[in-house]
């Protein structure tokens, strides 16, 4: 972490370089979920491997943060500092309020809001698609590089991994394996995979090992499974 401070700056891009480099970072460890508080009583839950900076004081005129990965924020309200949350794709703002941002490898994103009222933007977006949407709660922003979809959303099977739960219900045999590389950062090995096509798991996991986890989802899946280190080989 570094801190820098100036007394003159001869340009824009100078003024942004050296904001970014007085930014703390903070980093939620592989399988782990961290929570952290700001100065101004804002708090996020980072999910696994997801990484957030901010500056040590908010400004006067707003609260900017950026997140990379996944982060559950409950926003402390000030109607004179808007909070903004900024990714590689998008921004949301907020006054007060509790919301998910999610980003993915693919360069999508989406937005969820439990509570209040926000506005997202695509940063960039030259297909002419719509690109800022104003949330209520239980709808969900989507952006992609073809622009921003508003939809509702499922608020359990979104944000219930903040508690510490691995919500598996009603996924496809892809989903279920995506979800779980996520959380325990193992790559799977797939034998005869046409064998679950139609097929859905089930179950909301909490505190239980990826061992206990598939072998309750290996009934509604009909596999069996040998797991070696970060390795998961799944028989149909």
């Amino acid at each position: 972490m570094v801190f820098v401070t100036y007394n003159r700056v001869l340009d824009g891009r100078t003024q942004i370089a050296e904001y970014h480099r007085s930014l703390i970072e903070k980093a939620a460890p592989e399988g782990k979920i961290s929570t952290f508080k700001f100065e101004d009583g804002t708090i996020v839950k980072l999910f696994s491997g997801s990484t957030i900076k901010y500056p040590v004081k908010f400004s006067e005129q707003l609260r900017e943060v950026y997140l990379d990965g996944e982060g559950y924020f409950e926003v402390n309200r000030d109607i004179n500092r808007p909070f903004i949350v900024k990714t590689n794709t998008l921004q949301t703002t907020a006054l007060g309020t509790s919301f998910n941002i999610r980003t993915y490898e693919n360069g999508s994103s989406d937005v969820s809001l439990v509570t209040g009222k926000v506005r997202v933007e695509m940063l960039e977006n030259s297909s002419g698609m719509l690109n800022l949407v104003v949330l209520e709660p239980g709808e969900q922003a989507v952006i992609d590089n073809e622009g921003v979809i508003k939809q509702p959303f499922n608020i359990e099977e979104t944000v219930s991994w903040k508690d510490g739960y691995i919500y598996l219900e009603n996924k496809s045999f892809d989903e279920t394996l995506s979800i779980l590389k996520r959380w325990f950062k193992v790559d799977f090995e797939v034998r005869n995979e046409n064998n679950v096509i139609g097929k859905t798991g089930m179950g909301k996991f909490k505190n239980q090992s990826l061992e206990n986890i598939l072998q309750v989802i290996g009934h509604s899946f009909e596999f069996s499974f040998e797991i070696n280190d970060d390795e998961v080989i799944i028989n149909l």
